[in-house]
């Protein structure tokens, strides 16, 4: 209820500002458009009006570099914007519009979200202005994770916890706004692959170690001897350890490498 009561506000700053720049009130028309993107969560096509619209008031106020800026932004946030921007801002070759169109980037906002096994790695790849401040996972509308997002050695976050089939990744502005949606790259491999798969309730298998390597060796000494020590001690009708003691030691001796082979096994992998 909240969400949807700021959505509504920030669409009527929208408006507000929209008036006040036909009225001539450029610096009431650029508080309105930045009270809109304070607002929330806007969507795509909102939240580039509202950063053309602040663009525009600021040129009009004479401030080029925050025009100039605003409308960088908004390109950002939508690449239609120089296809509908004809109608609500100077298309002069002089102008701060001009200026940032010319500028852009071909890579200037991109996020990065695959699957691992059972978790996500979301990174920051790109952002040129130094927008972004979080990302989000969302299952169509709904948002299942969000974490702080910025370009630098710590671009790079796990999500683990949640399902990884139909992620979307969304990057956010420090207000919440959306400024960039792109697909999660691995899931459909993550949720048909092979690993990490829990069947019936078991845990996780685990990668084979050297653990496993030694523990295999050993079960299949151990059986192999037991297996020649019990012929050996069959053939020579031995019962006791008097009477073919060298024969039951060594079945005694390869039942425990068996066993220890088992226990290895057992340990590394967990089961």
């Amino acid at each position: 209820m909240i969400i949807s009561l700021l959505v509504l506000l920030a669409a009527g700053s929208l408006d507000d500002a929209d008036a006040a720049l036909r009225a001539g009130e450029h610096e009431r028309c650029g508080q309105l458009a930045q009270e809109a993107l304070t607002a929330g969560d806007l969507d795509e096509h909102e939240l580039a009006r509202a950063w053309l619209l602040r663009g525009r008031c600021y040129e009009l106020q004479g401030d080029r570099d925050r025009a100039e800026r605003s409308y960088a932004v908004a390109m950002r946030v939508s690449p239609d914007v120089p296809a509908w921007i004809s109608g609500g801002a100077p298309n002069s070759e002089g102008d701060a519009f001009a200026a940032a169109l010319a500028a852009r980037g071909a890579d200037p906002l991109r996020g990065r979200a695959v699957v691992t096994a059972d978790h996500v790695e979301v990174t920051l790849v790109a952002d040129d202005l130094v927008l972004v401040r979080a990302a989000s996972l969302r299952h169509g509308d709904d948002e299942v994770a969000r974490v702080p997002l910025e370009v630098g050695p710590s671009s790079t976050h796990t999500i683990a916890g949640i399902a990884t089939d139909g992620l979307t990744l969304v990057l956010h502005d420090r207000h919440g706004n959306v400024l960039w949606r792109g697909p999660v790259t691995g899931a459909s491999d993550a949720s048909s692959g092979a690993k990490n798969v829990v069947i019936e309730g078991g845990a996780p298998a685990r990668e084979p170690t050297v653990l496993t390597a030694i523990g295999g060796g050993a079960l299949a000494l151990g059986l192999i001897g037991a297996v020649v020590c019990g012929i050996g001690a069959s053939a020579d009708r031995s019962t006791s350890f008097e009477q073919g003691g060298p024969w039951l030691v060594g079945v005694g001796a390869a039942t425990g490498v068996f066993l220890v082979g088992a226990g290895l096994v057992v340990i590394d992998q967990g089961l």
